[in-house]
């Protein structure tokens, strides 16, 4: 199915018989029109027209991909944002750096993701529930940082008077505790990323080994399923016709 699909966004416009066409011709099986729009069915389209299917599946992997940007987004945001705290302040310059050290990670980890999503064999990991929730609870994470950030780094007032007084006034507004717990969630954050990548890159290996394997085993021609090399040979079977060839052979011992 994940094939067609991915047929379906480069030729939007594809009918039932040019999805059967295209499934014989990659994978050498037949399948109904009945299939294919029961199997359409199941991902949320069911009309003649299969473009909005491919709109939609598209959208899957877009949707996927425009959720990693934005966390990287706000990954670097908020680590611009320490970096001006990190030349207006003074007793605080080794938490900023660990918590910039941990953000540079995260972006890094995610910008792996974003490659994998935008390639075409991402699919596994575009339609990870896991991933999808765990990209929205680090974006919101991410987003209380900035707002608590900017609301200290520009409490009120003009920005002129902010330019102008701010390296007297700003204070650093998290104690080491504060980013000790920060940087804990945000590496859980990263280590369920690096997982779904790692887990995605080996389905894939092994995928592609299974493949090799099943290219390399020797086939008997004329032993294939439903082959009639041997039609015109009568058979018998072991432990079949006991009975009559135990008749055959009492009869014999009688002559």
């Amino acid at each position: 199915m994940s094939a067609l699909l991915d047929h379906l966004i480069e030729k939007p416009n594809t009918y039932w018989d040019g999805m059967a066409v295209f499934l014989f011709d990659e994978f050498d099986t037949f399948v109904t029109n009945q299939s294919i729009s029961r199997a359409l069915a199941a991902v949320g389209w069911s009309k003649k027209a299969a473009r909005r299917v491919a709109i939609c599946y598209s959208g899957v992997a877009k949707g996927a991909a425009a959720s990693v940007i934005a966390v990287i987004q706000l990954s670097a945001k908020v680590a611009s944002l320490c970096a001006q705290y990190y030349s207006a302040v003074r007793n605080a310059k080794s938490d900023i750096e660990r918590l910039q050290g941990e953000l540079g990670y995260l972006k890094a980890t995610l910008e792996g993701a974003r490659q994998l999503l935008e390639s075409p064999s991402g699919e596994r990991l575009r339609t990870s529930q896991h991933l999808r929730e765990n990209l929205g609870g680090c974006s919101s994470r991410l987003t209380e940082l900035e707002t608590k950030l900017e609301k200290t780094l520009n409490p009120g007032g003009t920005r002129r008077y902010m330019r102008r007084f701010r390296l007297h006034t700003l204070k650093w507004p998290f104690e080491s505790k504060d980013i000790d717990g920060i940087i804990r969630t945000l590496e859980r954050y990263r280590d369920t990323f690096s997982a779904a990548l790692q887990i995605d890159q080996a389905a894939r290996i092994l995928d592609i080994s299974q493949k090799f394997v099943l290219s390399e085993l020797p086939i008997a021609k004329d032993a294939s399923f439903d082959s009639y090399a041997e039609a015109h040979e009568s058979r018998c079977y072991l432990e079949t016709r006991v009975a009559f060839r135990q008749t055959i052979t009492n009869w014999a011992k009688d002559l």
